[in-house]
């Protein structure tokens, strides 16, 4: 396992206002299945809040496998959850810790900021920041197809 230490911060900016934005982003289970599309093929969750657990089964092109993470904190007035892994199935990723925070920047914008914290264990650490980058630029496309879905009075 290398001491090298991943960190990444990606700020997310959107038309939307931030409760519309949590609404998807703080489902934690993903009950419509669109949020990650493109990288998982499936959610389940047990429990609810903190010590939720939420199993991701990840999608075929995605190297498929699942990953279970423990929702670690979360705070609905502030927007806000962090998560770690409790077991991290096929991902080449050893103390992982991430969050999601939706933060207004108006009555109609907002910014998601997401961070990601891990040291590789298998794999290259630019690899593995290439990797989180892009699955997080799907998960941004995701939630703006979505939101604009909802703005457009469709499903």
């Amino acid at each position: 396992m290398s001491d090298a230490r991943v960190d990444i911060m990606v700020v997310m900016a959107f038309d939307a206002p931030a409760e519309a934005v949590w609404s998807i982003v703080g489902d934690y289970g993903d009950a419509s299945g669109d949020f990650g599309k493109g990288f998982v093929a499936g959610v389940e969750v047990q429990g609810d809040g903190v010590g939720a657990l939420r199993t991701l089964h990840l999608a075929p092109e995605r190297g498929g496998g699942t990953v279970v993470e423990r929702q670690s904190a979360r705070d609905e007035r502030g927007m806000y959850y962090a998560y770690e892994l409790a077991d991290r199935g096929p991902m080449p990723m050893a103390d992982y810790y991430g969050t999601a925070q939706v933060i207004p920047t108006s009555a109609d914008q907002c910014k998601l900021v997401w961070t990601n914290r891990y040291r590789p264990d298998g794999a290259p650490a630019e690899a593995l920041r290439a990797q989180s980058l892009q699955t997080l630029e799907i998960l941004e496309r995701n939630l703006k197809a979505m939101l604009a879905r909802r703005a457009g009075g469709g499903a």
